[in-house]
């Protein structure tokens, strides 16, 4: 019997720890600097525009950086008029305009280091500030010139 108690025991366990990572799979996105592709885990996706370096900060197209933080295409909208950007995530919301470096992250407003910009009919976006307001982290891979974006650990 105790035989028994502790294999349904040891089980148990192993299914519950199996369970929670397969509940929370790690995603990591990958930007390539002027390269219209980007990577999500393994899975190679199309862009119609290309990330840049202007201004020593690395821009990514709003549209694809908002897809690798999680969002889909209700939780990006674009006014064409005043050229504003809105991001939700939950109760999260970024609002940001085109050629103005501050942006509202809920009620709070923040300086940004560069402004968004449009570049041949495409917004791009600072990757960095717009992530990490996302609850992700953004590293910088100079040798393979890529920007790595990951979920934080909390």
């Amino acid at each position: 019997m105790k035989k028994l108690l502790s294999l349904l025991s040891t089980a148990v366990l192993v299914f519950c720890l199996a369970g929670s990572a397969l509940a929370a799979p790690v995603k990591q996105a990958i930007f390539y600097l002027n390269q219209s592709y980007y990577q999500i885990d393994t899975v190679h996706h199309t862009m119609d525009a290309a990330p840049f370096i202007e201004n020593n900060r690395t821009y990514v197209p709003i549209r694809y950086l908002s897809y690798a933080c999680g969002l889909t295409d209700q939780d990006v909208v674009w006014d064409e008029v005043f050229q504003t950007i809105k991001l939700s995530q939950g109760d999260k919301v970024l609002q940001l305009q085109v050629n103005i470096d501050q942006a509202i992250v809920n009620d709070l407003v923040y300086d940004l280091d560069v402004a968004p910009v449009v570049k041949n009919g495409r917004t791009y976006l600072p990757a960095r500030f717009i992530a990490e307001s996302l609850g992700f982290e953004v590293t910088w891979d100079e040798k393979r010139r890529t920007v790595l974006i990951t979920p934080t650990s909390k």
